[in-house]
């Protein structure tokens, strides 16, 4: 019994010794390097309002200048043609967005 307490010791103290040797070992390295965080530029409400009003005044431009039926009276109107028109809308308002946060991280550098 006593030769088996002894091994359990002798491991403890083991234990305790190797984990103090990693400690000390990990204190000498220097602290990993944090890769730096995409900047991410905040805009304000209204900006949002202003560049969806502008995308949507764009929309409405293209939809005239290719004379896409939009009204239920117009003849070769189709329901998809509204799709189209969502589509266009989100496009161009990403765009805005993703254009207006580039000119203002060149202009205004963190």
């Amino acid at each position: 019994m006593s030769f088996i307490l002894g091994k359990v010791f002798l491991l403890l103290i083991l234990v305790v010794f190797i984990k103090g040797v990693f400690r000390r070992i990990g204190s000498d390295m220097p602290p990993p390097v944090q890769k730096p965080q995409p900047l991410k530029i905040i805009l304000s409400p209204w900006l949002y309002a202003l560049l969806a009003l502008l995308a949507a005044v764009e929309t409405g431009l293209l939809a005239e200048a290719v004379h896409l039926p939009l009204r239920f009276d117009q003849p070769g109107f189709d329901k998809l043609n509204w799709l189209l028109v969502v589509v266009v809308l989100a496009v161009l308002f990403g765009l805005q967005l993703l254009f207006t946060r580039t000119l203002l991280l060149k202009r205004y550098p963190l």
